[in-house]
């Protein structure tokens, strides 16, 4: 789990096949050439895709007709990598960024935000101060009729549809 045990793996071998999980960009930490043929005899799991912030977005336009204004959540120690907010201008949309954080976030205020702007729908982005409050920002998305977006598999807080990027084991590790 993670980039640091994913290097120290790889370093180790370079014929038993290494399984990461949790490594956001496994391109940028060496792991792999490119997400669409990773090479070597690393695999695994990564949420890195630089199309995923406008899949998500055009997923979200797709279901919310007449979707003009969307909040994106997520967390405040952590940078939005896939640039959500540029997408969203880009596919004609307003975006609104809020951030959460510590143990106990002011939810209750971040949806109050949303409510002020006239969010048409909520995506929130898979980070772990969302994840850490999945279950409480379905619930308070339910309570204000917002459709919403959780970035990963979500099922347990209420969620239908999630949205995840799968590196396939290398060719020559297939057989």
């Amino acid at each position: 789990v993670g980039a640091v045990v994913a290097r120290a793996a790889k370093s180790a071998t370079t014929t038993i096949p290494v399984v990461m999980a949790v490594v956001i960009d496994p391109v940028e930490d060496g792991l792999v050439a490119n997400l669409e043929r990773p090479g070597g005899n690393v695999t695994g799991l990564t949420t890195f895709d630089p199309q995923e912030a406008r899949k998500k977005l055009e997923l979200l336009k797709e279901v919310v007709p007449g979707l003009a204004r969307v909040a994106i959540l997520g967390d405040q120690a952590l940078r939005d990598k896939n640039g959500h907010e540029e997408q969203a201008r880009a596919l004609g949309l307003q975006p609104q960024s809020l951030k959460i954080a510590g143990a106990s976030p002011d939810l209750q205020g971040v949806f109050q935000a949303m409510e002020r702007s006239r969010a048409d729908a909520l995506l929130v982005l898979e980070l772990p101060a969302t994840v850490a409050h999945r279950r409480r920002i379905a619930e308070l998305a339910a309570e204000q009729r917002l459709p919403t977006l959780f970035a990963g598999g979500f099922s347990d807080a209420g969620g239908v549809r999630g949205y995840r990027v799968i590196i396939t084991m290398p060719e020559k590790m297939s057989r």
